[in-house]
Formats: structure tokens, C-alpha cells, sequence
């Protein structure tokens, strides 16, 4: 069983590694089917809002970060049938405690799984068309705020990030925050519908 898991979870990986290869080399496609030049808005957003982040939040308390953290953990494993023993969430640290065994899955789950974005994009659902521009500018903050984080909590002496494999798990948060970008760039064109349409067209591109 544990051979098995381990074939799995490197079948995965090639599989998201070659779609990376594939979407860098059709950008060309991606950026006309999202129209990337066209949210010019959103990129100055970003750029004004994320330093103004990083230096407000530079000395503050770690709380609410660990806590979101966590959350992200404890969030997938529920998802994943797992039962919580223990939460605990700090100014300095965190943890959960599941029974049974983990997986690489629910270790990583916060360096790839912006819940907050996740939430705002349910919630983008019940927003007026009339709204949507402005709207966009909530999905890019929440995307910039989760960048962040995770640029802080990343590291390779991280107990997470070393159970997992520190090859593997860079390799696995860079690509999948990557696809996560394209489909912001989806979202925020109002094609989000489109996002696996490309993702189908860039995989079978070579064929």
C-alpha cells in the first residue's frame, strides 16, 4: 500500500510538471483566451496593495496567519474522512492533530489552497454582473494576502514541507500556484468557465 501512495503521488507530480511545461509554452494561448492585457486594473492592485501588506503586517502578530494555516489543515483533512484530536493556534506556532496517519496532501494543503480566495470567489456567485469589475479587486487582494503568507511560512526546515520531500513540495506549491494564477486570469475575464477548456487544449496540444 505505501509503494502504491508513493506511485500515485509521483504520477501526479509528472503529470502536473508536464502541464506546467505545456502552459509556459502556450502562453501565447492563455493570454489570448484570458485577456490579460485588458486587466491591467487588477496588476496595478496588486502591486500597490501587496508591499503596502508586507510592511504593515511585518511586526504584527502571527495569530490570525497561524491560525489560517491551520485551518487550511484541519479543512482538508476533514475533507479527507480524518478525525481531529487537537487544534491549537498561536502568536508564535501551530498544529493539528489528526488520527490516523497524514499525507502529503493535508501537509501542504496550506501552500497551495488559498481558502480565503476560495471563499470569495463562492461568494463572487451571488454578486450582481453590474458589480463584477469591482468585485475583481476583492479576488486580488485576497490573492496577494495568501501570496504572502505563504512566502512567509515557506521554508525547507519546515517540519511540513521536510515530510513531504523538499523537492517534491516546491515542485507541487509552485505549479499548482501557478494554475491558480491562470485561473484568476479566467475569473477576473469573466471566463472562468474556461479554465479546463484550456488546461484539455494545452495538455493535448502535442498529440
Amino acid at each position: 500500500m505505501r509503494f502504491l501512495r508513493s506511485f500515485v503521488k509521483w504520477m501526479f507530480l509528472l503529470l502536473l510538471v508536464y502541464l506546467f511545461i505545456e502552459s509556459l509554452l502556450h502562453i501565447e494561448l492563455i493570454r489570448n483566451e484570458t485577456q490579460i492585457t485588458k486587466l491591467w486594473q487588477y496588476g496595478v492592485a496588486t502591486v500597490i496593495f501587496t508591499p503596502l501588506y508586507v510592511m504593515l503586517t511585518r511586526n504584527s502578530n502571527r495569530l490570525l496567519a497561524n491560525m489560517s494555516h491551520e485551518w487550511t489543515h484541519m479543512l482538508v483533512a476533514v475533507l479527507m474522512l480524518k478525525r481531529i484530536t487537537s487544534f491549537r493556534a498561536t502568536g508564535k506556532e501551530g498544529s493539528v492533530t489528526i488520527q490516523g496517519t497524514s499525507n502529503w496532501i493535508i501537509r501542504l494543503a496550506p501552500y497551495f489552497l488559498p481558502v480565503y480566495l476560495v471563499i470569495v470567489l463562492l461568494c463572487g456567485i451571488f454578486i450582481p454582473v453590474s458589480f463584477r469589475w469591482w468585485y475583481g479587486f476583492t479576488v486580488v487582494i485576497s490573492w496577494s494576502v495568501y501570496i504572502v503568507r505563504v512566502s512567509r511560512d515557506f521554508s525547507l526546515r519546515q517540519s511540513d514541507i521536510k515530510e513531504s520531500g523538499k523537492i517534491f513540495s516546491t515542485i507541487i506549491i509552485v505549479i499548482i500556484n501557478w494554475f491558480w494564477i491562470v485561473f484568476i486570469f479566467c475569473y477576473l475575464s469573466e471566463v472562468s468557465n474556461a479554465f479546463f477548456p484550456i488546461l484539455f487544449r494545452i495538455s493535448t496540444s502535442g498529440q
